[in-house]
């Protein structure tokens, strides 16, 4: 008796194992499945920075290249950068590992630009009627 719930406890303790190790395999992403969502979330990035001779791009490869330039295309699978001497570089996802866009920066700017207008416009307005009414 002691010896079949012995071997009864081993069984169970076994199963365990390997049920909860290939459960573990089985709720890890592959490597492909980790590569395209990388790679789609860049080419959503690449899209918020847009297509153009303004969209201004720094890629770091995985071999350690850097290449900076414009976009002028992006496709599903790779997208184009510019350099300065206009040699364009076909760049596919799967090999890049960080892009720096810089249209941040751009907006920003021109933000601040209205902002600063905008300011400028109603303080010469509050001037001009302060200044008409009060005298």
């Amino acid at each position: 008796m002691k010896q079949t719930i012995t071997l009864l406890l081993i069984g169970l303790m076994l199963n365990s194992i390997f049920y909860v190790s290939s459960a573990k395999a089985a709720s890890l992403p592959d490597n492909a499945d980790k590569q395209a969502k990388i790679a789609e979330k860049l080419k959503m990035e690449l899209q918020k920075i847009g297509v153009g001779k303004e969209s201004k791009v720094e890629v770091k490869l995985i071999d350690g290249t850097k290449i900076s330039g414009y976009l002028s295309e992006i496709n599903d699978e790779d997208f184009v950068v510019v350099s300065k001497n206009d040699d364009p570089n076909r760049i596919p996802y799967r090999h890049v590992r960080k892009a720096k866009g810089r249209y941040g920066y751009h907006h920003f700017a021109v933000s601040g630009t209205m902002l600063g207008i905008l300011l400028g416009v109603l303080l010469l307005t509050t001037l001009s009627g302060n200044s008409n009414s009060n005298y």
